[in-house]
């Protein structure tokens, strides 16, 4: 490995699904639907920020750029417009297409700039990538030609000894993730065989280090989650190279609305009252998570309540979800709820409770005794290895302590009732 190499710096993407639609939130409100509709181009846009930003020499995009079943113009357009954006900067661009977009989808015949080179799916290409008159690195890819490949693509990629830094460029299913179509499948060790120092990936949508030593090999996931599957931040991978030929990632979020799945436990909440403010308290701090962007998410409430059979109306968790929605499609940082889902039991009485004679009450009585210090700990042994599941946590529960067992209890008697309680509850 040479000494004299140029440190250089270039950012990796995938899955940018330009103009893909968000179901079922486009009927719910109309300002809404326009906010996400420019979603996927605004976030591709702040990739291509990324690059300008920490000056990177290129770009890398690993499929799916749009859904070509779809055959979305605006989205060509759109995309070739940011490519242009970057080619003003001087930052090259390459891409390969992937199961969403292959290279035998419709597209309309809009010239890219001379700057991006998109990649065949005839055989796997070879393309320098030279600045200032050196040559920093060698991008190998290839796309694929049709939807629902299962060629192994990656089987065909072999680094040729003369290069510096080698990347491989291809969407591909490694160790057939069960979360994403196994199309273009392969394995770590085709990766390995390839003998790249960087494989920039692309399909699976969760961002994922198969590898964090040579070859470094990364899923950056999407750029712009589409759905409440897709939560948590979107975005791209910066790259750094060094002189020394090590590399370093940084991941950059690129989103411009996140997906939440949260909960709220209502347990001793009494009135509607109080449980709006519970809600109201939620949504600012899913406001705070998603750090000055829009967000959209789903709440499930649980807990024991004297609400529980008010919350079962329909029309009560309509109106709970108007009252959190009004207003939030006109603020940049909207946190709208697209759903409350409840699952919460009765309210319990625990002194009459603790009073029935059942294993439930003998429970109650138990670990009652047990904190006042008038039985020991085997009195609440005793209660819990009475039941037919004992034997697999039994040499688990023998091991506690008296003390450890009562700092238990006294932290879970609740979720232990309603444990014991499950059967008797009538949904």
């Amino acid at each position: 490995m040479m000494s004299s190499r140029v440190p250089f710096a270039f950012v990796h993407c995938a899955d940018l699904h330009l103009d893909s639609p968000f179901e079922g939130l486009f009927s719910k409100n109309e300002r809404l639907a326009s906010l996400l509709r420019e979603a996927t181009f605004q976030a591709f846009d702040n990739v291509i920020s990324v690059a300008i930003e920490n000056n990177a020499a290129f770009v890398l995009i690993s499929g799916d750029i749009y859904d070509g079943a779809d055959n979305s113009l605006r989205a060509q357009i759109r995309y070739t417009d940011t490519l242009a954006r970057a080619a003003r900067h001087n930052i090259r661009c390459f891409a390969v297409h992937g199961n969403h977009d292959p290279v035998k989808a419709w597209r309309a015949n809009i010239a890219m700039p001379p700057s991006v080179h998109v990649f065949g799916a005839e055989k796997v290409e070879r393309i320098p990538v030279v600045y200032e008159g050196r040559v920093l690195a060698h991008i190998y890819g290839i796309s694929h030609a049709e939807y629902r490949l299962k060629q192994n693509l990656a089987a065909k990629f072999r680094r040729q000894q003369a290069d510096e830094y080698a990347i491989g460029l291809l969407h591909c299913n490694v160790g057939a993730c069960v979360d994403h179509d196994d199309y273009a499948p392969c394995t770590m060790a085709d990766l390995y065989d390839a003998n790249m120092d960087y494989w920039a990936l692309g399909h699976i949508h969760s961002r994922t280090i198969l590898s964090d030593k040579a070859p470094l090999s990364v899923y950056p996931g999407n750029t712009q989650g589409r759905s409440i599957k897709e939560t948590g931040e979107k975005g791209c991978c910066l790259v750094r190279v060094q002189a020394d030929g090590s590399t370093d990632l940084e991941f950059h979020a690129t989103d411009v609305l996140r997906w939440f799945r949260d909960d709220l436990t209502i347990s001793e909440t009494e009135t509607i009252d109080s449980l709006r403010k519970k809600l109201f308290a939620k949504q600012q701090d899913l406001r705070v998570q998603a750090k000055q962007r829009g967000s959209i998410s789903r709440l499930t409430i649980t807990g024991r309540s004297s609400l529980h059979e008010m919350l079962r109306q329909n029309d009560i968790v309509r109106d709970l979800l108007a009252d959190l929605n009004e207003g939030e499609e006109r603020r940049s940082d909207f946190a709208w709820f697209d759903s409350i889902a409840i699952k919460t039991r009765p309210a319990v009485d625990i002194d009459k409770r603790r009073e029935v004679p059942d294993l439930v009450g003998d429970y109650l009585r138990a670990a009652d005794a047990l904190r006042q210090g008038t039985q020991t700990a085997e009195s609440v042994w005793e209660v819990l290895l009475s039941r037919p599941e004992s034997n697999k946590i039994k040499q688990v529960i023998m091991g506690f302590s008296e003390q450890e067992l009562l700092d238990l209890l006294d932290a879970a008697e609740i979720s232990g009732l309603d444990l014991l309680l499950a059967g008797e509850d009538v949904e």
